[in-house]
């Protein structure tokens, strides 16, 4: 009888190892998006309709809610994809992130700058030119 009880028991041993053996691992990366809602900055560009976007334009748009909008966006963007309570948080946040409604290369680099460097991973800008 102990016999077949250590014969049951290696058994069962051997299958649940077998069966940890055969677990799969898995890399779990984030994407997104998010519409930056005309994000401009302060410097008229003459190629550009943002008029409304300078100091003198209807938005009264200077230095301050520039820097403001750049630090919100900052600050929303870091905490893509690591919320507490979903099963897929990730370290570092999204993989990629895209944005649409930016003004110029200079405002994603502006953007860029000013995340807290603790929350931002290692981003490699990229920027295409969309004629409206």
């Amino acid at each position: 009888m102990k016999k077949i009880g250590f014969l049951l028991l290696a058994v069962f041993l051997t299958g649940v190892t077998v069966t940890q053996a055969q677990k799969k691992q898995y890399a779990i990366y984030a994407v997104a998006f998010y519409n930056l809602e005309n994000l401009f900055d302060t410097i008229n560009q003459p190629n550009t309709n943002d008029e409304e976007f300078t100091p003198s334009g209807s938005y009264r748009w200077g230095g301050l809610k520039y820097r403001n909008k750049l630090n919100n966006l900052a600050y929303a963007i870091s905490n893509f994809a690591t919320d507490n309570s979903s099963p897929f948080k990730l370290k570092n946040g999204p993989a990629v992130i895209g944005v649409s409604e930016i003004e110029n290369e200079q405002v994603l680099e502006d953007l860029i700058h000013a995340f807290h460097p603790d929350l931002l991973p290692d981003y490699k800008p990229t920027y295409y030119e969309r004629l409206n």
